[in-house]
């Protein structure tokens, strides 16, 4: 009785992901295919923030370091505090 609730859902593909993808329908393929597409583009984003985020401490760091070597920089803001 078992087997026969399971022979319609069971076929030549079986129950691994792949064969469910082969006997899915056309939008959920095409659905699949979306997300995956989405998928790529995030990680894709992601790993050119995580690149573009490292270049923009090495830029701070060098321009802070930079500015605490300039003349004056440090002494004109208390200064300006007394006005």
């Amino acid at each position: 009785m078992e087997s026969e609730a399971l022979n319609p859902a069971v076929t030549e593909g079986g129950f691994s992901m792949f064969g469910l993808l082969l006997e899915a329908d056309l939008v959920v393929k095409l659905v699949l295919i979306v997300l995956f597409i989405a998928s790529l583009w995030s990680w894709a984003v992601i790993i050119e923030k995580w690149f573009s985020a490292g270049r923009g401490v090495e830029h701070r760091c060098s321009l802070a370091h930079l500015c605490i070597h300039l003349p004056g920089v440090d002494r004109g803001a208390p200064r300006a505090g007394r006005r």
